[in-house]
């Protein structure tokens, strides 16, 4: 091998940028269909590879000097060892790997924004949007001709196009497949924006965006995800009051109670629309199928035909199902749990072990779909309330950056990942969604916590010195005071 080679390597093992991209998408792709397992195995390599992205972390002193918040999360994971040391005799191992991977999010993915070049870290943003939204949108698109050509191909024990009456896709699951169309629109919506003074270009061609739109959006409706429902509703009414906000500012109290009131009859009128959407989505998608495969109906076996209506397809939850998917039987049971040590928790890894052991049925599932009742029974009451007086401190610091900046220009890069986050801090009452699962869907909110705060940080030395009143009002700010500009507007004056 050549010096120049071996130079390359080196210099490619110790990139930061390098390793979180090729970590999320290994475990975005470990999400697929038949190559599960080979992905998996990929993530577990690049896990090897992050302990010299962790030594190079600490040996450089970044944390100490530059990441927001450092003490608190250096307090959750001794917090989440000590608990782990504390139930030694219950799967040691797994909870000591998943407070690493715990360690891994905080100190490399979330903490991308101590890296000295920030900009790089926006190049690889906008990178990792163009990537994601092309193969999420090429992904949801195929998933739907196979859902529509073949209704549902089973193989090695997966399952293709629609399982138990939900859109699937290509994915393994269809609760993931709504998240991970979620995350698409997400990008989309990145990439429709304008880059700062012209550096990166959208390189995506707008009917490609457009379609990405149509499936992805179709793709949520069909797999009946409530909780990624939740996601996109929540997300549209951060991202509608965030820009009546900074349009209009706080200038007179009435009008903010009468925009603020009609920003919320919006997003309940688009909540029931959503849903309407939903069924009209579900029942056209299934007469489509039906209507293509009506000469095949009538399915022939050994001992008798069976009748055509036996084997329509149907698409959406029958009305018998349980709104909160066992979500309630699990929290009430989880609350035992937590009584056996409410101050330091009982491990990640021993939440399912012991609810076989200490309750009468165990869990219906296999996890609780709550992230932050999964931080209380795993690390106690200490754990939970570390973990939320970092996301406190660093929600005030973003939303500084968000509502204190002033500018004429539409949408800004910080505003869709600050929705995106509020969007997320919702989802996640309802999914195992912020730390411990080595998952594509927990990675991906530590990213956005990253590229959020990096965001934040390269905007806050043009933050207004006081809050905006009002664009009309603008004349009357202190002598002195300085508009928010930001670089792009820097750029566009100079």
């Amino acid at each position: 091998m050549s010096a120049a080679l071996k130079g390359t390597a080196r210099k490619f093992l110790w990139d930061h940028s390098a390793f979180r991209c090729c970590y999320f998408l290994s475990l975005f792709l470990s999400s697929l269909c038949f190559v599960e397992l080979g992905f998996q195995i990929l993530t577990g390599v690049t896990m090897v590879w992050s302990v010299l992205i962790l030594i190079d972390i600490f040996r450089r002193l970044y944390p100490r000097k530059n990441l927001k918040y450092f003490g608190l999360l250096c307090a959750f994971v001794a917090c989440g060892l000590a608990t782990a040391l504390l139930h030694a005799e219950d799967n040691l191992v797994t909870n000591l790997v998943m407070m690493y991977h715990v360690a891994v999010c905080f100190f490399i993915v979330y903490g991308m924004h101590s890296e000295r070049d920030k900009e790089k870290v926006r190049r690889e943003m906008f990178f990792m949007a163009k990537i994601l939204a092309f193969l999420i949108t090429v992904f949801a698109a195929a998933g739907l001709l196979a859902a529509f050509l073949f209704t549902r191909v089973k193989a090695f024990s997966y399952c293709i196009g629609l399982m138990d009456n939900r859109f699937t896709g290509l994915y393994t699951n269809p609760n993931i497949a709504a998240y991970v169309s979620v995350v698409g629109l997400v990008c989309i919506h990145l990439m429709y924006g304008k880059s700062r003074g012209g550096a990166e270009k959208r390189e995506l061609p707008r009917w490609f965006l457009n379609l990405g739109i149509a499936v992805n959006v179709l793709t949520v409706l069909l797999s009946d995800s409530n909780a990624s429902m939740v996601f996109l509703l929540v997300y549209g009414t951060a991202f509608l009051f965030t820009r009546m906000y900074r349009k209009n500012g706080f200038s007179k109290g009435k009008i903010l109670v009468r925009k603020t009131v009609l920003v919320l009859l919006v997003a309940l009128t688009a909540s029931v629309g959503c849903f309407a959407l939903r069924e009209v989505s579900q029942y056209g998608m299934a007469q489509a199928i039906n209507a293509l495969h009506k000469s095949g109906t009538t399915v022939v076996t050994s001992d008798a035909a069976t009748s055509a209506s036996e084997v329509l397809v149907t698409i959406g939850r029958d009305g018998n199902y349980e709104l909160s998917s066992g979500r309630l039987d699990s929290l009430q049971k989880a609350m035992v749990l937590y009584q056996k040590n409410p101050i330091m928790g009982i491990g990640k890894g021993n939440i399912l072990e012991y609810g076989n052991r200490y309750l009468a049925r165990g869990f219906q599932f296999f996890d609780l779909h709550n992230g932050y009742l999964t931080i209380l029974i795993s690390c106690g009451t200490v754990g939970l309330g570390l973990f939320l007086a970092f996301a406190v401190l660093a929600a005030r610091k973003v939303m500084k950056a968000v509502f204190r900046r002033y500018s004429q220009r539409g949408e800004r890069e910080l505003v869709i990942l600050f929705c995106s986050l509020c969007a997320y801090a919702v989802y996640a009452l309802f999914e195992r969604a912020l730390l411990f699962d080595i998952t594509f869907m927990v990675v991906s909110f530590w990213m956005l916590f990253g590229y959020t705060m990096n965001e934040t940080l390269i905007e806050e030395p043009f933050l207004c010195p006081v809050t905006v009143r009002s664009r009309v009002k603008k004349a009357k700010e202190p002598v002195g005071a300085l508009p928010a500009l930001t670089r792009r507007t820097g750029n566009d004056i100079i």
